[in-house]
């Protein structure tokens, strides 16, 4: 087995064996092996407990259930889970209705929420959107069991309608903040995470991902994720941005 390891990720390559491995024992059972971490472990890192015992998302088209459980026992979601643990940087095609924004969302608030000074961002084609996605975050959190939030464990979280909007945890001074596509509108080159959504359908994707540069330079997270289009975004996945 073959370790590279980059400035924003590592890459686990596996050998000839570590194949037959991943056959016989799964995609998920094998990252445990290589982590060194039971599965049984994995399920209760505080990612999984609060996707599956903490989350309720809303589904404006379901008109008779529509807050409902976060979906978290079906497998391929929770396979980016691990992922998301493993890695720092991740570029995903998806397909509408299979509640991969709001996971991100979700990874992205629990981030924030449990941990002090991060300064997390969502990024759309428009800066409307990245309000909505703040919106489904402050519904996750403020929607947790009412045991936890009476608990005084979890922070107070404050939408603020501003330029940029922005879910402020002030207890511990982080947020998440809300922009839109555009190479000058990141300017924080601290930034804790970026999670871009619908990225295949930005008229600028190519200099706001550059714009991202130093954060990921700086160990920052960056997720980009959309429904498929032909363009950057399809340079992106299939890693040919330098040709």
């Amino acid at each position: 087995m073959q370790t590279i390891t980059m400035p924003s990720s590592t890459i686990v390559v596996p050998s000839a064996s570590d194949v037959r491995l991943i056959d016989e024992m799964g995609e998920l059972d094998y990252i445990a092996r290589l982590r060194k971490v039971d599965h049984n472990d994995w399920m209760n890192t505080g990612e999984m407990l609060f996707l599956r015992e903490c989350v309720w998302t809303l589904d404006p088209m379901d008109l008779l259930n529509p807050i409902k459980p976060f979906p978290i026992h079906l497998e391929y979601l929770q396979r980016l889970v691990r992922l998301w643990q493993l890695v720092r940087k991740i570029a995903l095609v998806k397909s509408r209705r299979m509640k991969i924004s709001w996971l991100f969302i979700c990874l992205f608030l629990h981030d924030t929420m449990f941990n002090v000074g991060r300064s997390n961002y969502f990024i759309s084609r428009k800066e409307t959107v990245s309000l909505d996605m703040l919106k489904r975050a402050k519904f996750v959190r403020d929607n947790m069991p009412l045991k936890l939030l009476e608990s005084g464990l979890i922070p107070e979280a404050k939408l603020r309608h501003s330029n940029p909007p922005e879910l402020k945890f002030d207890e511990i001074n982080s947020s998440i903040r809300g922009i839109p596509q555009g190479e000058d509108q990141m300017r924080d080159p601290t930034a804790s995470g970026v999670f871009c959504d619908e990225m295949a359908f930005w008229e600028w994707a190519e200099p706001t991902y550059g714009a991202l540069k130093p954060a990921l330079e700086g160990g920052g997270r960056i997720i980009c994720v959309s429904t498929p289009q032909i363009g950057f975004f399809q340079q992106l996945v299939l890693d040919k941005l330098d040709e």
